[in-house]
């Protein structure tokens, strides 16, 4: 019998649907897989040594557009001591976006061991009859839903969850660009001052150069005639002068 276990522990039989093997099969081979794929999910948690599934589980092999083709997501372990229920959610989230054959027959191998409480509680009550897991109904709604309600239960809540994690990647995003942003104006500004800094250390060693220069070298590039020079030519002018007042006396002479 397919049951679902309410966090009471209380088992609820839903009597909507009769042999869900038949239903299944069904369902695949009108290419109705969402159906396929919440019932054998479902049916992992809630009947986790998934004996009455299996049945329904080998005729859907042969429909390949039923499985996706793996992609890494949560590492699949090997060690059994890291097998809990924190770890199956995990699982679980990644079965919703990549429902792989190699995802889910690892689950069915873990499933017995971290639902072994289930399993006992499965062995006390299974019978011959088939019927579809429900979901535990929430509060001030029916005890149990319909598989096409339950399908659009899921989709809605799978589509909830991308749009939080879209809005979520989103916000990681502007965080990650005002970050560069941060980072680029910081960077600008270390290289301004390393620029100007640069500028004022080229002026300081310019001005010492200029300084150890020799007078004349100095007055040369700022256009000034050395002293020496200078003094020349004022005892040049003075001797001209004295030439042209003799020559004045001797032509003025009687």
């Amino acid at each position: 019998m397919i049951f679902s276990i309410y966090e009471q522990g209380e088992i609820i039989v839903n009597q909507d649907i009769k042999k869900p093997v038949e239903k299944i099969k069904k369902m695949a081979d009108n290419g109705e897989y969402d159906y396929v794929k919440l019932a054998l999910a479902n049916n992992l948690t809630v009947d986790p040594t998934f004996t009455d599934l299996r049945e329904a589980y080998e005729y859907v092999q042969k429909f390949p557009s039923l499985w996706a083709e793996h992609k890494d997501m949560t590492p699949l372990i090997n060690d059994r001591s890291k097998w809990n229920e924190d770890y199956w959610s995990k699982l679980q989230t990644d079965l919703e976006k990549n429902f792989s054959r190699k995802r889910f027959d690892f689950m069915r191998t873990a499933a017995p061991v971290i639902f072994a409480k289930k399993v006992s509680m499965a062995n006390k009550t299974r019978n011959s009859v088939y019927e579809v897991p429900v979901v535990k109904p929430a509060v001030n709604q029916p005890e149990s839903m319909s598989v096409e309600e339950q399908i659009a239960r899921a989709k809605e809540e799978r589509e909830q969850k991308m749009a939080s994690e879209a809005a979520a990647a989103a916000e990681r995003e502007r965080k990650r660009e005002e970050a560069r942003m941060a980072e680029a104006a910081r960077r600008a500004e270390e290289a301004r001052k390393v620029e100007a800094a640069r500028k004022a250390e080229a002026v300081r060693k310019n001005a010492a150069a200029q300084q150890r220069q020799p007078q004349s070298v100095r007055s040369a590039q700022q256009g000034i005639p050395p002293k020496k020079s200078r003094g020349a030519g004022v005892l040049l002018a003075v001797i001209a002068v004295i030439a042209i007042i003799v020559l004045l006396i001797i032509t003025l002479a009687p």
